[in-house]
Parts: structure tokens; C-alpha cells; sequence
């Protein structure tokens, strides 16, 4: 799988930067594409990649190659003049799942309890959804309306209910599938 993002802003950066954050010094960026290789271990291209961690920088430039090999000439062409200075590695890493536990006055959200793939784009919105439900639920407890490790309790057992469904569906080798619909993501409103 290889993704290719545009960085077009949509004003200059210093103008943007003198009227949001007067006098911050930010170094200026150019427009760019950026264009990324995404290999699945366990599938029959993933298995005859070589270690991306010892591959030199040719080695994996080739590998984008052979990646967009036969693909429409402009795609295969922004592979071909990537910076090879701009290329190297990265891990996705994720979470498991954990089992329920006792709750306590500290409590957990977004990466710091699901850490997720980028496969459905559910990340940021996932510990957007955790602030949003810990914000009702110690909204409860101030208002004495429920204990706060009662409070605390639910707002994890609803973040353990939505997310991790989207966690294990996320790191499903499937995922990148363009066909994929994970059945055990619940859908709000669909019961």
C-alpha cells in the first residue's frame, strides 16, 4: 500500500503564524508531496521484503519502486523522484486489548490505552470520543450525581464497549483490504 499526502497551505506559513502565534519563530516549509510504503508482514510482497531496519536507503527507495511497478506513470512517477535523503523506516506499533480492571482515580485515554494503526483513521477520533465520555462522566461525579469511581468505572467500560472493537479491527492484516468492513465495529444507531 503506498499513500501519497499533499502539503499545500493554504496561505503562506509566516502569515499564518504572524496572525495565530505573533512573534513564534516557525522555519518555513515548501509545498510537498509526501509518499509512503506501507508493507503487511504476512503477505506474499511483505514476505520478500528485506529487514527495512538494515536496508540502506536504495534498497528501500527500490523496494517503493518495485512497489509501484506498473502503476499509472504519474503515481509510479512521484516514487521514482522521491529525495532519497527524505526516506527512511518507521514501526507502526499498536495495543491489545487489556482486560477490565478495577477502576481507580486514574484512568486512561486515547493512545495511552488503545494505541491504534492508521488503518481506519480512528486514532485521533477515538481519544477525541475518550475526552469527550470522561468529560460526562467526572460531569456526573462533580455534580454528585454518581460516585467518581462509579463515574470512572462507566467511562471506561463505554471506552472498552466502543474502542476496542476498533482497535482489534484496526490491526487486522484485512484492514488494509480496500473491501474490509470489519462486522464486530459497532455502528452508533445500528442495533
Amino acid at each position: 500500500m503506498i499513500v501519497y499526502g499533499v502539503f499545500q497551505p493554504r496561505r503562506p506559513i509566516a502569515e499564518a503564524v504572524a496572525e495565530l502565534a505573533p512573534g513564534a519563530r516557525v522555519d518555513p516549509v515548501d509545498p510537498y508531496i509526501m509518499v509512503n510504503l506501507g508493507v503487511v508482514a504476512d503477505t506474499p510482497f511483505g514476505r520478500e521484503t528485506p529487514d527495512l531496519w538494515q536496508a540502506s536507503v536504495g534498497e528501500l527507495h527500490d523496494l517503493m519502486r518495485r512497489a509501484s511497478s506498473g502503476w499509472h506513470p504519474a503515481l509510479a512517477g512521484l516514487v521514482e523522484h522521491i529525495d532519497d535523503s527524505s526516506i527512511y523506516p518507521v514501526a507502526v506499533r499498536r495495543l491489545e486489548p487489556t482486560d477490565p480492571w478495577t477502576a481507580t482515580r486514574v484512568t486512561l485515554l486515547g493512545d495511552a490505552i488503545h494505541a491504534m494503526p492508521p488503518s481506519f483513521g480512528a486514532g485521533a477520533n477515538s481519544a477525541l470520543r475518550d475526552a469527550a465520555a470522561l468529560t460526562r462522566a467526572l460531569t456526573t461525579a462533580v455534580d454528585g450525581r454518581a460516585p467518581l469511581l462509579s463515574a470512572i468505572a462507566e467511562y471506561e467500560a463505554e471506552m472498552r464497549a466502543e474502542v476496542f472493537p476498533v482497535l482489534r479491527a484496526s490491526a487486522d492484516p484485512r484492514a488494509y483490504d480496500m473491501d474490509f468492513t470489519p462486522v464486530d465495529v459497532p455502528v452508533p444507531g445500528r442495533d
